[in-house]
């Protein structure tokens, strides 16, 4: 009986060092076909040393290959690495030695009860890691799951190193205390004997208490650590990909931007005489539309809305835009036609709301008298209000075919006595406003 304890012994304590290095104090265990075969071949080569060389060579076998599988798993594989096998032991002692070998000394059990409580010990624990091997799938995977891909804090490793090493020399001297009762049996009467088991039962249950209170709070705050090391990747995993979300975003406005940019110098470019009027038309409109409030998402709106406002003289032939001379009547009813065209040019882009509205109704009236649909008042958008002030005033203010550029003085004549009946009176006391401002007229030269 006492061979085939011996025996169990040195399987359970394989198997615990095995288990506490791989979930414990290894960062990252080695590949499985690779750390299966190690585990085989320790095995073998402990259970020989223990047929040919008896127990303390097994156990000191077994302590080697213990110390070799940290060096080798850890992904420093540096030497000092073995010494982590002093905790490794110090923790499976100290939960062990209360379980094997106290209760057994504490009761003065007869050879037949030592036999029953041999078997009950090993029995219990080799049933219940048959019932984990084959019944608990579900218990593995959640332990797995809990204890995989962990990284011990320094702190933890630093105490859970002092605490192993601590129940090391702990539990070796309470086997060696206990060896000691037979001895004090001889030279002490039974109840001192009897007081100094007791003390050492309950050192002994002390220490394996807080061997696993110890371990199970630096577990806990491991996890705890776990997860917070999660989320703050997952955190800055979020950021990076904002970043890039963002970066693409800037990048299609500034392709946007370009292209109606290059949009308005394609339109531009038919008439030599207003060679810049849309970029002009829509500094002006930012301009009165920063004074009324507008700002970020609505004034970019704006800015579209007011550089393509003229894209339909896309579709007006070039020698009437071109014309020299005043324009005929039927030439200026083909000019009228250009608000529709680019309305119905734009009306393609749905990705940048209300671009329309400046190409379609900038020459609308505040009395109702303008083109194409003769809307009045606020029935025509706010938007194309402010660019119809924009594109009047730098209609005045810049050179044509037929003229020069007028007086800063007539311009704001004519603006003035344009209030609510060509501009919304509102918007042309702010452009009237932006004109007393600019005192050296330089507003016409951009």
């Amino acid at each position: 009986m006492r061979e085939i304890s011996s025996y169990i012994n040195l399987l359970l304590e394989f198997i615990s060092i095995f288990l506490c290095e791989r979930y414990v104090f290894l960062e990252k265990g080695m590949e499985t076909k690779k750390q299966r075969w190690y585990y085989l071949l320790s095995a073998t080569v402990i259970l020989a040393a223990y047929i040919f060389a008896g127990e303390e060579i097994a156990t000191a076998v077994l302590v080697l290959a213990g110390g070799f599988n940290i060096v080798l798993a850890r992904k420093e594989r540096k030497l000092w690495g073995f010494l982590l096998i002093l905790p490794v032991m110090g923790i499976v002692n100290g939960l062990a030695v209360p379980v094997f070998f106290m209760p057994a000394d504490i009761i003065a059990f007869s050879l037949d009860g030592l036999l029953i409580y041999n078997l009950a010990v090993y029995g219990g624990i080799g049933l219940l890691l048959l019932l984990f091997y084959f019944k608990g799938k579900e218990w593995r995977k959640w332990f797995q799951k809990e204890m995989s891909d962990r990284r011990l804090q320094k702190q933890e490793l630093v105490l859970l190193c002092i605490v192993g090493i601590l129940m090391l020399f702990y539990s070796n001297v309470l086997v060696s205390r206990n060896l000691s009762v037979d001895y004090m049996a001889g030279q002490y009467g039974g109840d001192i004997v009897g007081q100094f088991r007791l003390n050492i039962f309950l050192m002994g249950i002390t220490a394996f208490v807080l061997t696993v209170v110890i371990i199970v709070l630096i577990m806990q705050g491991n996890k705890r650590f776990y997860y917070y090391d999660q989320a703050l990747e997952m955190r800055a995993e979020v950021e990076k990909q904002a970043k890039a979300a963002e970066r693409r975003r800037q990048s299609r406005e500034r392709l946007a931007w370009q292209t109606v940019q290059a949009l308005a110098n394609t339109i531009d470019a038919k008439d030599a005489y207003t060679n810049g009027h849309s970029t002009r038309v829509a500094k002006y409109a930012e301009m009165i539309a920063v004074k009324m409030g507008y700002a970020d998402e609505k004034l970019e709106q704006l800015r579209y809305a007011a550089l393509l406002h003229d894209i339909g003289k896309i579709g007006i032939p070039n020698e009437i835009i071109n014309k020299p001379s005043r324009l005929t009547d039927e030439e200026y009813e083909i000019i009228k036609t250009h608000p529709v065209i680019g309305g119905n040019i734009l009306d393609e882009i749905t990705e940048i709301p209300d671009i329309t509205i400046g190409a379609r109704w900038h020459h609308e009236r505040f009395d109702g008298k303008g083109y194409p649909d003769q809307l009045k008042e606020y029935e025509i958008p706010e938007l194309a209000r402010i660019i119809g002030v924009a594109d009047a005033y730098d209609a005045m203010t810049s050179k044509r075919s037929y003229r020069g550029v007028l007086p800063q003085e007539v311009v704001r004549e004519q603006v003035e006595k344009g209030k609510g009946s060509q501009f919304d009176p509102e918007i042309a006391d702010i452009m009237l406003q932006l004109m007393d401002e600019d005192m050296e007229y330089q507003m016409h030269e951009w």
